[in-house]
């Protein structure tokens, strides 16, 4: 399951990237499917990255 997590949380990154990139914005039909895939994928790896926090900060449930 945290194997999926950090390919999602590695794909996010990749995406805000790719959403940085200033042909993303001359392409609008590009730039609204990449915010809406944003969108659906923020308050998952919001979540993830608050439960590793707290592990960290814990030093429980170690993740790789």
């Amino acid at each position: 399951m945290f194997d999926k997590l950090e390919d999602l949380l590695h794909h996010y990154e990749e995406l805000m990237n790719t959403l940085s990139e200033p042909d993303v914005a001359n392409d609008p039909n590009r730039f609204r499917k990449l915010m809406k895939e944003q969108s659906d994928l923020q308050p998952i790896v919001d979540a993830y990255k608050e439960y590793k926090a707290g592990n960290a900060r814990t030093g429980k449930g170690r993740i790789k």
